[in-house]
């Protein structure tokens, strides 16, 4: 099975110049850090297990927070047939068409939000 560490360690790897946590920003965390969060919430399905992978994204300025989101984009909307360690991701698509203003954050950092849903293949029939 998948762990958020898992896609955390392949995003980074895709993306050795951004730094990218899991879960919640650490306290230390530089300006353009991001984070990763995993919900699946729908049970496997002929082997498919369909998750939804969140990307936070916050920075000084609405247009660094969107530029980071549309390079993670970029690189997964439409993404088919790869791997994340042992686990086979059949595709990757985008929830949502542009990235999702959040807010801001306690230090007045702009948020944002891309929203993928991956779908998992689990191997097996269920």
């Amino acid at each position: 099975m998948i762990s958020v560490i898992d896609v955390v360690h392949f995003l980074r790897a895709e993306f050795p110049d951004l730094s990218i946590y899991p879960i919640e920003y650490p306290l230390k965390a530089t300006e353009g850090a991001s984070v990763v969060t995993l919900h699946g919430n729908t049970e496997a399905t002929a082997g498919l297990f369909p998750a939804i992978v969140q990307i936070k994204v916050r920075d000084v300025h609405p247009s660094l927070s969107e530029a980071t989101c549309f390079k993670y984009k970029k690189l997964l909307e439409n993404k088919t047939n790869f791997y994340i360690n042992d686990v086979q991701v059949v595709m990757v698509k985008s929830q949502n068409p542009l990235p999702l203003y959040m807010g801001k954050d306690e230090k007045n950092r702009y948020l944002y939000s891309n929203n993928f849903r991956f779908v998992f293949n689990e191997g097996g029939n269920n």
